[in-house]
């Protein structure tokens, strides 16, 4: 990364991680009860989830009240995330981080991206949720073995989820004894309080007001099973962060981004814009789905991912910014589109309910789903020609999520009909996986992979900075 040591900082940080036996270990849940009940407190929260994901930090924001962010060693070097984290813990009095999958698991058959290390690279205190449904000493052999397969952890607590009051009576000595931790408490079952998968995508705002009242009664029951005190405690030990702010070089002049930003296009990382307002990006919000016109001294678009599925409908209705957008793009005004934002760009979408509605129409295909999710997970883009990322061979990290693909009208989702684009090659971490991907069309890019600019900010860099036309 292009940085240079500008600013340090030795910044007092309260801060802990939950981190999960394994996914479906309850640690979402959780996590979002303990800080609704340490809002309940009076304490401020700040909040990050580790690894790439763009829906639980959204869940913290809306329905807990967070601010809240993505910490990703893939994505980010150390620098940048211990960076990020002394920037939250000054508004804030607690930084709580959502730990990803189980305790080790990253990339592959790695530990890069994992919990573990990212609690080791920002030296956070970790309390392990240990899902023990079921289990009575065979918690204790397993609790061992994640301790031990480490040299060195950042475990300094544990809690227990879906066990009895009788059973966390039962073995909190031993398992005291066994792992020389202490055990914060226990979780019953809490069956009012269970987050299904589709609740985190919030795709329901009638919904909101039902899962802050969940998570209430979440709060309210843990507040006799869990210590809290000793929590914050554990918080409050955490070693000061000792980091120097990155540094980036600037666009040439002031650059006015449109960023499309509502229910339909709401996947873009807060450190994408971090990254943006730093180089000199004066970025201005507008909705699709409402709005009929531009922020007015737009200069470029950015449509970021989300779920222009569910508002297929709305985006078709609003025939005076789909029309406005096709007349800026066709006329050179510069774009970025990923995945949702892509789709919208289209000719045609299916919606929710399979029912096909009018979009853009920049590309002459027909977004449709399919029953599996495709190119799943973390990316290395590389650019197969010249041109707006830069020279070719420019890399870019980012993932791809998506159930939808793209084919020309009146095609069928075959593998050879499927149209992905060929500006970059798509490569995964692990193993020998690659494909072509995106299109550069216009004076824009599109296509279905989610870009982390401070992966590569000098990618980043050429991109906005080609936006100005200079």
């Amino acid at each position: 990364m292009s940085k240079k040591n500008e600013q340090r900082t030795d910044t007092p940080c309260p801060r802990i991680l939950f981190a999960g036996g394994g996914s479906g270990s309850g640690k979402t849940l959780i996590t979002c009860a303990i800080m609704t009940a340490m809002q309940k407190r009076g304490l401020k929260i700040a909040s990050y989830k580790c690894g790439p994901d763009y829906i639980d930090p959204r869940f913290h924001e809306i329905v807990v009240g967070t601010k809240a962010g993505n910490l990703d060693s893939y994505f980010m070097d150390e620098q940048t995330m211990n960076w990020q984290i002394s920037q939250q813990s000054q508004d804030a009095d607690v930084v709580v981080l959502e730990g990803v999958m189980g305790y080790y698991d990253g990339i592959g058959s790695s530990t890069q991206g994992s919990s573990w290390d990212i609690g080791m690279k920002t030296s956070t205190p970790t309390i392990l949720i240990f899902n023990g449904k079921g289990m009575s000493l065979t918690m204790i052999a397993q609790i061992q073995g994640i301790l031990q397969f480490q040299e060195k952890h950042t475990i300094a607590g544990i809690i227990l989820n879906q066990v009895s009051k009788a059973t966390f009576d039962h073995l909190k000595i031993k398992l005291e004894e066994y792992c020389q931790l202490p055990v914060i408490g226990y979780v019953p079952i809490l069956k009012e309080g269970i987050l299904e998968s589709r609740h985190l995508g919030l795709v329901m705002p009638a919904e909101i007001e039902q899962l802050k009242e969940r998570l209430e009664f979440c709060a309210n029951e843990i507040e006799a099973t869990l210590d809290f005190d000793l929590l914050l405690t554990i918080a409050s030990h955490a070693k000061p962060i000792v980091t120097e702010r990155p540094v980036y070089k600037k666009l040439s002049k002031p650059l006015c981004l449109a960023v499309a930003k509502d229910e339909a296009f709401c996947f873009i990382y807060r450190e994408n814009l971090d990254f943006l307002r730093e180089i000199g990006v004066d970025i201005r919000f507008f909705s699709p789905l409402r709005d009929k016109e531009l922020p007015q001294g737009t200069q470029a678009l950015l449509l970021p991912g989300g779920y222009p599925e569910l508002y297929g409908e709305k985006l078709e209705q609003n025939i005076e910014m789909r029309t406005l957008i096709k007349e800026k793009i066709q006329n050179g005004m510069p774009y970025l589109a990923e995945c949702g934002g892509y789709l919208y760009l289209c000719d045609q979408l299916d919606d929710d309910h399979g029912q096909a509605r009018k979009m853009v129409g920049i590309f002459p295909f027909h977004g449709k789903k399919q029953n599996r999710l495709s190119q799943f997970g973390y990316i290395e883009l590389s650019s197969q020609q010249d041109g707006l990322m830069g020279p070719k061979g420019s890399r870019i990290r980012g993932h791809e999520f998506h159930y939808y693909q793209t084919v020309d009208k009146d095609q069928t989702l075959d593998k050879d009909q499927i149209r992905n684009g060929d500006y970059f090659l798509a490569q995964k971490p692990t193993g020998n996986k690659e494909w072509s991907c995106g299109f550069q069309k216009f004076s824009g890019l599109a296509g279905f992979p989610h870009f982390s600019y401070v992966s590569n900010p000098t990618s980043a860099l050429v991109l906005f900075q080609q936006m100005i036309g200079e």
